[in-house]
């Protein structure tokens, strides 16, 4: 597969790792702030070590670094795709990666908004992409390792 297509679709797919992981990060602390401690008797001694409060509160500040790390690569991909797309010396490739991978519209919507027929908005995805990948693979090989 065209690595300048995969590395702009991680974009798509590093944003809605976030936002499930906000989504349990919510339930999380909705289950922390309506589970209350049960007295229970002296004589009575508790099975196991569940602790549920405390186990929720260690989850939660887990899921919290995790969204942070997640936030952090998601900024330094969105980093690097505006730099090859700034790259791109065909202004209309490049406003159609930005439409399509940055802002996350349909290819419709791009063509729509670029003055685009269907068939053509294809075409220029297949251009972009192309162009993308050259600056990608410049950027691999001027890489010392």
């Amino acid at each position: 597969m065209n690595s300048a297509k995969v590395f702009f679709k991680s974009l798509k797919g590093i944003d809605k790792r976030i936002i499930r992981k906000e989504e349990q990060l919510r339930q999380l602390r909705e289950a922390a702030t309506s589970t209350t401690p049960v007295m229970q008797d002296a004589n009575i001694k508790p099975s196991g070590t569940s602790r549920p409060v405390e186990d929720n509160g260690s989850k939660i500040v887990d899921l919290e670094a995790d969204i942070k790390a997640d936030r952090d690569r998601l900024c330094d991909v969105r980093m690097k795709a505006n730099r090859i797309i700034r790259s791109i010396p065909d202004k209309a490739q490049g406003d159609f990666l930005e439409c399509v991978y940055i802002m996350g519209k349909t290819l419709d919507e791009a063509a729509t908004e670029l003055g685009y027929s269907h068939s053509g908005i294809r075409k220029l995805h297949g251009y972009a992409l192309v162009s993308a990948n050259k600056i990608l693979d410049n950027d691999k090989n001027s890489d010392p390792k």
